[in-house]
């Protein structure tokens, strides 16, 4: 038997005792980075639907590379940030078949266009690459015609593979794609042959590498064509080896980085209402998904198992809500020192009232508090509280690290989301009507590490800044919407300091820009410490208004690359035109601007005003260039089809919008029996249109629309869907 024989006998024998090899980890960290591949009683069908994939949790890329970064003829290696969902979004699926070889997977995009010219090399279009060592070896690196290890690539649309490293496995491809959705969308379902000695069997672990890239602008074959690629793990963005930052490229060339895949079988465990969260954590196992009856829940509960599930409902008539027995401890609390890491928080009501809001007393300490890494709260409620999401270790920010903060919404408490960690992504979030602190607050960042700050909106603050920031790493702050008050021109409350605040003098790179930063007390942005400091600031693409300061004070800093904006009637001055060349000083036109709305109309000088590209960093917009600000005008409302109703509808149908009460996204349903003019509206109680959400043909079908309510005040609104032959009205309630 010869040596490689030997080897993989070895590791098929001894397989439950060995430590994985390939932990893809920064050398600083301590946490393994891997995900799950989940068993199946029987193969699924390759044919592109996720039929079959029902009961198989996705799994989603959120960390984003985008290889040679150029800024002005300099190659800066620096990750692009993270594309925003009306550009692209990304995720997967993953099973497995005990005792078989072969590994499936069902890879899903959604892009607002898809780009796969022949022309093109197929590393630099619109798909997806996948790379797996099925003996988890740490001789992997670059693939090559020896060892076991591949990687295989595929260009959207194409059930071939685009292209292969390594020896070329067996594989069964099958891809779905809708180009008339909006976003447009494709799935790929892939049965991929491994090696024949391997037998697939429980917690089985494969070294693992996979992205998807997208490319919107690119007419090359070269590198710079990818605009970005959704990763897996935060460690890609990250900064390794003598400052360069990591990416695909030394990722897959070497195995160290390459994280891992672990076969496992799907464990599920509830609790009904009435019952014990913390009983039901006692008794999972690692990487139990718990679901959580609506109820009402009175708790202060401890995850010390990681990747442990927590999703409960939020739903028109029935939400999971979460009080303290103990107001003085937080309500979650994830184990410190990284013990309970890839915990998942979702869909619930955190409340800190001693009984409700209208006492108009904050009175739990701590909502969600994080001590472990990979930590993700998502689509969560919080009121009533000093700290809603805050970390544990606030002086170590080596702990707790590369964890996600989604599509929460923060109403009445008394600081915001508060975290320090590197690699920590805080997107989508809504924070309204706090009392104090910042609404967003990321200090002490170590050097060479990274923090993402993007689509949040900040309003009606009474505390002191919208975003407050600093350290020794690298920010990037884009497309937020932070404005202070609805009293906004020097009556009425006065607190709140200024929109975008770094007076750390650690000396941060700080990229900011797209942000719309309006009716602040003292300034839109305030850059640099009071005495020292030596942070670099590349700011651009931003629009200030109706400040009690300046658009930009800027005080001790390192550097300063300040250009393209709209500063409009800010007390302290508009200084954007010392900045730069291309500054606009004039009436941005917001929406309604005394309504709180602060969009931007089509006439907005502010459209297409925008730098393209700015520092390298690929930017969504529509039209001939960005807009300047957080509000991209020209968007299309996003109208799909419903994938799971094939049929042609037998008579016209406008659903009740779910969930309801909604906060701030809601999904409407309309089905129409043949072709036909559709528009779909939105009203407020006045009858006062606020939303067009469709107006154009649809081919007979389901679809659905998501409406998006950040920028609207709570109360009770009206959608009516009007066709040819039809018409219709419903109401439904949204509360911040």
């Amino acid at each position: 038997m010869n040596n490689r024989k030997l080897q993989i006998l070895a590791v098929l024998l001894f397989l439950p005792l060995l430590l994985s090899a390939q932990t893809f980890i920064d050398p600083n960290m301590k946490v393994e980075t891997r995900v799950f591949s989940y068993k199946m009683d029987a193969a699924p069908t390759i044919d592109g639907s996720d039929s079959e994939w029902a009961n198989i949790p996705w799994q989603v890329l959120r960390y984003n590379d985008k290889d040679f970064n150029n800024y002005n003829g300099i190659e800066d290696h620096l990750q692009d940030p993270f594309p925003s969902r009306a550009d692209y979004q990304s995720k997967f699926k993953s099973a497995w078949v005990d005792g078989s070889n072969v590994l499936y997977l069902l890879i899903n995009i959604e892009d607002d266009q898809f780009f796969d010219p022949d022309t093109v090399n197929w590393y630099n279009v619109d798909g997806m690459e996948i790379r797996i060592d099925p003996f988890d070896s740490e001789e992997a690196g670059e693939p090559s015609d020896q060892g076991t290890f591949f990687n295989i690539g595929f260009k959207v649309g194409q059930d071939e593979a685009s292209g292969i490293e390594g020896p070329g496995p067996e594989y069964n491809a099958k891809w779905l794609v809708d180009e008339n959705s909006t976003p447009k969308k494709a799935q790929l379902e892939v049965a991929i042959t491994l090696p024949a000695s391997v037998q697939l069997q429980e917690n089985y672990v494969m070294g693992f590498f996979l992205y998807c890239s997208d490319n919107d602008f690119g007419q090359d074959d070269s590198p710079g064509s990818k605009d970005a690629a959704t990763t897996l793990w935060p460690q890609t963005y990250s900064s390794i080896d003598a400052g360069t930052r990591i990416g695909v490229d030394q990722v897959w060339s070497n195995s160290y980085y390459w994280g891992n895949i672990e076969c496992v079988t799907l464990k599920e465990a509830s609790v009904s209402a009435g019952g014990s969260i913390q009983d039901a954590i006692n008794a999972a196992t690692e990487g139990t998904i718990i679901h959580i009856a609506p109820g009402t829940y009175t708790e202060n509960i401890v995850v010390d198992k990681p990747y442990v599930q927590l999703i409960g409902t939020m739903t028109a008539s029935d939400t999971t809500k979460l009080m303290p027995a103990d107001g003085t401890a937080p309500i979650i609390k994830t184990s410190d020192d990284d013990d309970a890491p890839g915990v998942i928080i979702k869909n619930m009501a955190f409340y800190g009232w001693s009984t409700d809001e209208t006492n108009n007393q904050v009175v739990g300490d701590k909502g969600v508090e994080i001590g472990s890494a990979e930590t993700q709260v998502l689509g969560c409620y919080f009121t009533g509280f000093d700290k809603p999401i805050i970390e544990s270790s606030a002086d170590d920010s080596t702990r707790a690290y590369a964890c996600v903060f989604e599509d929460n919404y923060v109403y009445a408490c008394t600081g915001g989301i508060n975290f320090h960690t590197s690699f920590t992504v805080i997107r989508y979030n809504t924070i309204v009507g706090n009392t104090g602190g910042y609404g967003i607050e990321a200090k002490g960042l170590l050097a060479d590490n990274t923090v993402d700050i993007a689509y949040n909106t900040v309003f009606n603050h009474h505390g002191e800044c919208g975003i407050g920031y600093g350290g020794e790493g690298v920010f990037t702050i884009h497309h937020n919407m932070l404005n202070r008050s609805e009293e906004l021109y020097g009556s009425g409350d006065q607190t709140g300091d200024d929109g975008i605040e770094n007076q750390d003098a650690g000396g941060s790179t700080d990229y900011i820009y797209n942000n719309t930063i309006v009716g602040w007390k003292s300034d839109g942005m305030q850059l640099g410490a009071s005495s020292t400091g030596s942070s670099n600031y590349y700011i651009r693409n931003n629009l200030i208004a109706h400040c009690g300061g300046k658009d930009f004070d800027v005080r001790q800093i390192g550097s300063k690359d300040i250009d393209y904006g709209v500063g409009y009637m800010n007390a302290g001055g508009d200084s954007i035109s010392v900045f730069g060349t291309h500054a606009i000083l004039t009436d941005p036109m917001f929406t309604a601007e005394f309504e709180d709305d602060f969009t931007i109309t089509a006439s907005s000088p502010a459209v297409d005003a925008g730098e393209m590209n700015p520092f390298g960093f690929e930017v969504m917009f529509y039209g001939d260039a960005p807009d300047i600000g957080a509000f991209e005008t020209g968007m299309p409302t996003a109208v799909a089809r419903d994938d799971n109703s094939n049929a042609i509808p037998a008579k016209y149908a406008l659903s009740q919008n779910y969930p309801n009460p909604f906060n701030p996204t809601t999904t409407i349903s309309f089905s129409i029996p043949k072709n036909d003019m559709v528009t779909l509206k939105v009203y407020n109680i006045l009858g006062q249109l606020v939303s067009t959400l469709a107006n154009s043909e649809f081919a007979s079908g389901t679809y659905k629309v998501t409406f998006d309510a950040s920028n609207l005040a709570s109360g009770i609104y009206f959608y009516s869907l009007h066709t040819g032959d039809y018409s219709v009205t419903k109401k439904m309630l949204l509360i911040k």
